[in-house]
């Protein structure tokens, strides 16, 4: 079977060096690099950055993100967008990880803010999709409130109130639980 068709057989379409080796089965590394580039070179692949790679032109940029920094989960408005309860699309995709970093890839911005271990290795209301994890909405909403503070927000009539409140352990804090507080009684 062709190296190329091999990755199609896997789910993900974003690959990482990392994720090459290990389908390819190939421990050398400069052969793993040559292999890369000779299937950029043939438009097989398109390199996205240094040692990421696209299985195609369609690319989903939650994927990206989540195949930049190990680990991260996709949240802020990002998430908050995707579960309708903002509006405003932008072309940063909002992480949280274990430090703060800004990648810049084509007309997209990655932007990965530090979370403390509690937070990001907390487990609720993180759903894990096919290719990406992503924050609840109520978990989204309360990174928001932990990060960032008060806001607006367009249909906070899609968070579950129970939900939401299950979020304030994450935390630890009395700001944000009393932000949460404020934000329960409008719904």
């Amino acid at each position: 079977m062709d190296k190329i068709e091999t990755l199609y057989q896997s789910p993900q379409r974003i690959f990482t060096l990392q994720d090459l080796r290990v389908i390819w089965r190939e421990p050398n590394p400069d052969t793993l690099k040559s292999l890369a580039s000779y299937y950029v070179r043939v438009k097989k692949l398109i390199r996205l950055r240094r040692g990421l790679y696209s299985l195609g032109h369609k690319i989903d940029w939650l994927e990206v993100a989540q195949n930049l920094i190990h680990p991260s989960y996709i949240t802020l408005e990002s998430a908050l967008y995707y579960f309708g309860i903002i509006y405003q699309k932008s072309n940063t995709i909002s992480c949280f990880a274990p430090y703060n970093k800004i990648i810049p890839i084509q007309n997209w911005k990655f932007s990965f803010h530090q979370a403390q271990d509690k937070i990001l290795y907390a487990p609720q209301g993180l759903i894990q999709k096919k290719t990406f994890t992503i924050a609840s909405a109520e978990r989204a909403l309360t990174d928001w409130l932990y990060l960032r503070g008060e806001s607006h927000f367009d249909r906070l009539d899609k968070i579950n109130k129970d939900k939401l409140l299950e979020m304030t352990d994450i935390y630890q804090s009395k700001a944000v639980e009393k932000r949460i507080l404020k934000i329960t009684k409008m719904l």
